[in-house]
């Protein structure tokens, strides 16, 4: 399980800086996939906190507490990119409008 954990979080890591190096997503929004990956990294190495941390959430199993950390993130990362779709839709709206007045 470690191992794996490892893996997956390094290669998170390494696809991110990636497609951040290849300007396929901007700096700004790839600051919570590179919380994710460190977050996850760092419960992975250190063991003892995440079995401190299932403890006070009270799950029994400590890797599946590392899913509830994934799954948190996952959710913060979906509520980001909802406000930015949003606020494109809002401006796409406006400039509408615009172009309707105009014509």
């Amino acid at each position: 399980m470690t191992i794996l954990s490892l893996m997956a979080c390094s290669g998170l890591m390494i696809l991110i800086f990636e497609l951040v190096r290849r300007r396929k997503i901007l700096e700004k929004y790839s600051f919570l996939w590179f919380l994710t990956g460190v977050s996850l990294l760092v419960l992975t190495l250190k063991r003892n906190w995440l079995e401190q941390f299932s403890i006070w959430i009270g799950i029994f199993y400590p890797p599946s507490a590392l899913f509830l950390v994934l799954i948190f993130f996952m959710i913060l990362i979906l509520i980001h990119y909802s406000m930015v779709l949003t606020k494109l839709l809002i401006q796409n709206q406006k400039l509408a409008q615009k172009i309707a007045i105009l014509e």
